[in-house]
C-alpha cells in the first residue's frame, strides 16, 4: 500500500512540475511576444527618415508566431534573437541617426529627408528625393549589381560608413567592399515592395 501512495505522490508532483513548467513557458511566450513589438521604432514626427513598416510589422509577427510554436525556453530565447538581429538591421539607433544626418547636412548642404534601407556590413543605405532638382521633375531608371531601380522622380541611394557617402551608381561602393550584391538583392526587395 505504501508503494501505491509513493508511486501516486510521485505522479501528483510529476504533474504539478510539468504544470509549472507550462505556465512558466507560457509566461516567458507572452513577454517575448510584448518584447520583440516594443522593440519597433516608436513613430516619431520630427524624424527624417522613412522606415519601411510593412517589412518591420512582418518581422514582428513572424516572430510571434514563431514563438507560439516554440516548444521551450531555448525556442523562444532563439526565434527572439533572430528576430531581434532582422530589426536592428532595419533601424537606426539615435545617436547613429543624428551623426548620419549631420555628416548629410555638411556634407550635401541640406537636410537628410530619407526613406531607410537597412544596415550592411555596418553601412547604412539610403533612397533620397532629390528635393533639390531645378529641372522638371522627371522619373530615373538605373541598374545596381544587376538589379534595376526605378522611381518617378529623380533620385539617389547612397549607403554611409564611417563618416562617408557612397553612391551607390558608382563602383566604388563595391571596389570598396562596402557593399555586395547579395546587399543589394536585399536593397532592390525593399524598393521594389516599397514602391
Amino acid at each position: 500500500m505504501r508503494k501505491i501512495i509513493v508511486f501516486l505522490m510521485f505522479i501528483v508532483f510529476g504533474l504539478s512540475l510539468t504544470a509549472c513548467e507550462e505556465n512558466e513557458l507560457a509566461i516567458q511566450k507572452s513577454v517575448a511576444k510584448i518584447a520583440i513589438e516594443a522593440y519597433l521604432p516608436l513613430l516619431d514626427q520630427n524624424t527624417l527618415l522613412v522606415y519601411d513598416w510593412d517589412t518591420l510589422e512582418s518581422i514582428v509577427e513572424e516572430a510571434q508566431d514563431n514563438i507560439d510554436s516554440a516548444l521551450d525556453k531555448a525556442g523562444v530565447d532563439s526565434v527572439f534573437a533572430t528576430a531581434k538581429t532582422a530589426l536592428d538591421a532595419l533601424i537606426l539607433n539615435e545617436e547613429t541617426n543624428n551623426t548620419i544626418k549631420a555628416d548629410f547636412l555638411e556634407e550635401y548642404g541640406y537636410e537628410l529627408v530619407a526613406r531607410y534601407y537597412g544596415r550592411y556590413n555596418d553601412a547604412f543605405v539610403f533612397f533620397i528625393i532629390d528635393s533639390n532638382e531645378t529641372e522638371e521633375p522627371s522619373s530615373k531608371i538605373i541598374s545596381i549589381e544587376g538589379y534595376e531601380f526605378s522611381y518617378n522622380t529623380l533620385w539617389t541611394m547612397l549607403a554611409w560608413k564611417d563618416g562617408v557617402f557612397y553612391n551607390l551608381e558608382e563602383t566604388t561602393v563595391f571596389d570598396d567592399e562596402i557593399l555586395t550584391q547579395t546587399n543589394v538583392e536585399t536593397i532592390h526587395n525593399i524598393h521594389t515592395n516599397w514602391n
